[in-house]
């Protein structure tokens, strides 16, 4: 059950820590894109922040010793 709730409050913290590349990418690009979509902000900041935090595990997780290119 402890175990249960890092994995939980892992997810919710990397949640969290996606919201500042989410907005800056927003303010930048996503207000252009946005209304092109037809999604509200809310969906549109939703798929932003689990695109950044896919991002950044399989950034954690990647096989390094099989791409070393040295």
């Amino acid at each position: 059950m402890k175990n249960l709730f890092v994995i939980l409050f892992g997810l919710g913290l990397l949640y969290c820590m996606a919201y500042l590349p989410s907005f800056i990418f927003y303010v930048f690009i996503g207000q252009y894109i946005q209304p092109i979509l037809g999604v509200s902000q809310k969906i549109f900041f939703l798929g932003l922040n689990v695109t950044f935090v896919a991002l950044f595990l399989s950034m954690c997780f990647w096989k390094r010793d099989k791409h070393n290119y040295h």
